[in-house]
């Protein structure tokens, strides 16, 4: 009579599990060996002596030493530990990003792995330990079950961790290491002595940007690169095009680089022609009108209008700024400026931490539908980049904040960290602002509605200061890299 037993390594999920489960989901040799020995320990408790064991697992076809499934690597340890015989079971797919996760039973493909008959002969007369990193649906189990029973009368089945009633995803457990580390984290794992790329590698890296990919590639050792050119035809079935850095890649760099100060003249170039179409008003004139609407509403509209200027995509279509703008200038004196200010700082900060607990516990993604992940992955990458320093970064510009704001939820930054700097870079930012728009006057109201020529003037100093961070930054990573280099020239191939 058939029997299944199930067992988990590990039960409870707090942050440092999560994290060694998606170090151990990359190949980390370290967590590789964690969970080889959280499995060899608990097989000593249960294996009976006078019993015959088999070991089994399954990888995608064909087997190879240039890619592997994590769990595989893990057991194949245990296997040597306990001289027990390995059984893998192969199975084919093309992998789709688009529907890898896709965990619904209904939806869901199950790539049904095969034995070799010799294999399958070996099972009989045996107890098979069953080993995977994860339990999420239970459908591949129950898909192996099916086969594995015609040749055992005992299952054995070991997951790494339960994700079936996490509230997370499999994703977010998957991707976790590399929202925290970034791509240095990545080569970091790749570097490592003995380290064979697993799927989950596979997989991470090719959702990169190709210039990210390059910047990998260009920062491993050569036979790390030569290992990840051959597990790429194999993982993916086609091999990885190298980019020429010189033209195509330095242009999307230098575009993605440039993207906010050319989107803030597109969108100030806009305005200004609307304004002109549709014939509205000077800016003098605009001014004593808004400000008969600021005598009778005061500062509790301005406060409304701070949270909806620094709210996730609110932000990017109410004119908070210009309000905002117009408070100050509006200002008779220095204690009525400061006053508009602060209550502004306030509203902004409420959103701050709205945006932040929008990304800590998921919500944001009711908002991916509107065409924001994009934005969202890059504030991300930029904040696992430069750390905390890129709040200070991008406060100058509420909806830039709110992107960082909802990144610094995703990664799960410490709240202390996130609001000492959320609250330092908001004073200072619309402290600088406020002391610069009250001594302009008018003028900064010409900026915020595209209407003079000064907004040309701003942005090219905006570009050029970009241009030159950018070459201080990358001066900084040259010489890192020839560090790199110099201390990586001993690595061994597997």
């Amino acid at each position: 009579m058939f029997s299944l037993e199930k067992y988990n390594l590990l039960e409870n999920l707090d942050e440092s599990v999560i994290r060694q489960y998606s170090a151990f989901k990359l190949g980390d040799v370290d967590a590789i060996e964690y969970y080889s020995k959280l499995l060899i320990d608990r097989l000593r408790l249960i294996l009976d002596p006078n019993e015959k064991y088999i070991l089994y697992t399954t990888n995608k076809s064909p087997l190879n030493n240039y890619c592997k499934k994590n769990s595989l690597l893990a057991i194949e340890k245990v296997s040597g530990h306990f001289n027990i015989p390995l059984i893998i079971g192969e199975y084919t797919f093309t992998y789709n990003p688009k529907t890898f996760y896709d965990n619904s039973t209904l939806r869901k493909t199950i790539h049904v792995p095969t034995l070799k008959k010799v294999d399958a002969l070996k099972m009989l007369g045996h107890k098979v330990i069953f080993f995977d990193d994860s339990i999420v649906s239970g459908l591949a189990l129950k898909t192996s079950c099916e086969i594995l029973k015609e040749f055992t009368t005992k299952i054995l089945f070991f997951s790494g961790i339960n994700l079936s009633k996490s509230p997370y995803t499999e994703k977010d457990f998957n991707n976790y290491y590399f929202k925290t580390e970034g791509t240095t984290g990545l080569i970091k794992i790749i570097e490592q002595q003995g380290y064979v790329f697993t799927t989950q590698m596979m997989r991470t890296i090719g959702a990169l940007q190709p210039e990210y990919i390059q910047e990998i590639l260009e920062k491993i050792p050569s036979n790390k690169k030569a290992n990840f050119l051959t597990a790429h035809k194999l993982y993916f079935g086609y091999p990885y095009k190298i980019i020429n850095q010189d033209i195509k890649s330095r242009f999307f760099h230098y575009l993605r680089l440039l993207s906010l100060p050319l989107l803030f003249l597109l969108l100030s170039s806009s305005l200004n022609i609307v304004w002109s179409i549709f014939d509205l008003p000077e800016t003098e004139v605009l001014t004593r009108i808004v400000k008969v609407w600021f005598d009778a509403y005061g500062l509790p509209i301005l406060f409304l209008s701070s949270i909806l200027e620094g709210m996730l995509l609110i932000g990017s279509y109410f004119p908070g700024v210009f309000v905002i703008f117009v408070s100050v200038v509006l200002s008779d004196t220095i204690p009525e400026m400061a006053a508009a200010i602060s209550v502004a700082t306030v509203g902004l900060m409420i959103a701050h931490v709205g945006n932040y607990v929008l990304g800590k516990y998921g919500w944001y993604r009711l908002l991916v539908k509107f065409g924001m992940k994009g934005s969202i992955e890059a504030a991300q990458t930029k904040l696992i980049k430069k750390g905390p320093i890129a709040i200070m970064s991008s406060y100058w510009l509420p909806s830039m904040g709110a992107l960082t704001d909802t990144a610094a939820g995703i990664i799960q930054m410490p709240f202390k960290k996130f609001i000492v700097y959320s609250i330092g870079s908001a004073i200072f930012w619309d402290t600088l602002v406020a002391v610069i728009v009250y001594n302009v006057g008018n003028s900064a109201l010409d900026i915020a509605s595209g209407g003079s020529s000064i907004t040309f003037l701003v942005v090219g100093i905006w570009v050029a200061i970009v241009l030159i961070l950018d070459w201080f930054e990358g001066r900084k990573e040259s010489q890192a890299q020839r560090a790199i280099t110099a201390n990586s020239k001993g690595n061994d191939s597997i």
